[in-house]
């Protein structure tokens, strides 16, 4: 009788522990999120207890819908363009409605490169600071498979490309590389590039914290993991002596495709540029775990307490009517579960009442 009470016990409390939020494994966990799901509306995600951990600013370092027009949004710290050559704002034809665009009118001898750049020395933000977390989001699509030398994404320091340190994701051959850096880094992708189709990628990054050839990288494409430093690359983004690099470009067009010399017949579009100087997030997924969404849509905080994040909500793609998982990601990039609500409705979502998987979680 007393070894069939034991065993009732234990299994009680297994069963008690299995119950308990996710925030008593490390990981964020959302008691209950209350607002209005549609674009541009408030939307209030409160912590069981105090999981959620810090992010100040707040704000993003850069956020750019390109819902109205080209300028990126006031919800960002650096909301003025620092460079703009040759990329247009279109009003259709978007990931959602409005997009940036490649100027068909541009070819490779005039300009040599189609960018959208900003400065972040003003915020006191570098890429490659020691040890420094970044993250980049965005919406990519091209029209074309001909180009040989694509560099569709830079950072660098500002107005010193050909003499400084900078590192480029080269798209046409599927690699991040390192140019000016010792030691050197090649770290490939192993995926063709998709052409005529809208691609969510997400970059996470954190520098070595000594230098060398240690940094972190993951790459994310529609949310499967394309790449990462785990997977046998080598990412060197700071040697020996090396300079903050001010300079990020997530809207790059290198070197016009060889065949057609204009963008007419090169196109590349870009939305929901989303920058930041740390892991710490909230997306909105198609799934109850972030790791099964394949659609996912960012979301910009506008305060961020371990209690409580007020987020301005982005639909992006989203139907009405349809359910959609809200995340929240840590400064150490663990998850919580998807909170269940439904687009263009209101009141509170469904929290997950069990642990669910955690992005991994690095820490240097």
């Amino acid at each position: 009788m007393q070894k069939t009470m034991l065993e009732c016990v234990t299994k009680l409390i297994a069963i008690l522990l299995l119950l308990l939020p996710v925030g008593a494994y490390g990981a964020p966990a959302i008691q209950s999120v209350s607002g209005t799901y549609s674009t541009g509306s408030t939307v209030t995600i409160v912590s069981t207890g105090s999981s959620f951990g810090t992010k100040s600013p707040a704000a993003p370092v850069l956020w750019a819908p390109f819902d109205t027009g080209i300028s990126p949004s006031s919800l960002g710290r650096v909301t003025t363009w620092q460079e703009n050559n040759c990329i247009d704002y279109v009003s259709s034809g978007g990931w959602a409605g409005g997009a940036a665009k490649t100027r068909d009118s541009c070819s490779k001898s005039s300009s040599g490169t189609a960018e959208l750049g900003i400065t972040t020395s003003g915020i006191g933000y570098f890429f490659n600071t020691l040890g420094q977390k970044s993250y980049i989001y965005r919406h990519r699509k091209m029209g074309y498979t001909d180009d040989t030398n694509l560099k569709s994404l830079e950072i660098m320091v500002t107005g010193n490309y050909t003499s400084g340190n900078n590192i480029v994701f080269n798209h046409s051959s599927g690699q991040w590389i390192t140019q000016n850096i010792s030691p050197a880094s090649y770290c490939y992708m192993n995926q063709s590039p998709a052409e005529n189709q809208w691609v969510t990628e997400e970059l996470i990054t954190q520098t070595a914290s000594s230098g060398g050839a240690n940094a972190f990288l993951e790459w994310w494409a529609n949310g499967s993991l394309i790449r990462s430093s785990g997977q046998g690359c080598q990412v060197s983004w700071r040697g020996s002596g090396g300079t903050n690099m001010d300079n990020i470009k997530p809207a790059f067009h290198g070197d016009y495709n060889t065949s057609g010399g204009t963008l007419a017949t090169a196109t590349e579009r870009w939305d929901d540029l989303y920058v930041d100087s740390t892991w710490a997030r909230v997306i909105l997924g198609n799934a109850s775990t972030l790791a099964a969404s394949t659609h996912r849509e960012i979301q910009i905080p506008t305060s961020w307490s371990a209690s409580s994040i007020t987020i301005s909500f982005n639909q992006g793609t989203f139907l009405g009517g349809t359910t959609a998982y809200l995340f929240v990601i840590d400064s150490n990039n663990a998850a919580s579960g998807g909170t269940q609500i439904t687009i263009g409705g209101g009141g509170g979502g469904v929290p997950p009442r069990v642990p669910s998987p955690t992005t991994n979680i690095i820490v240097y």
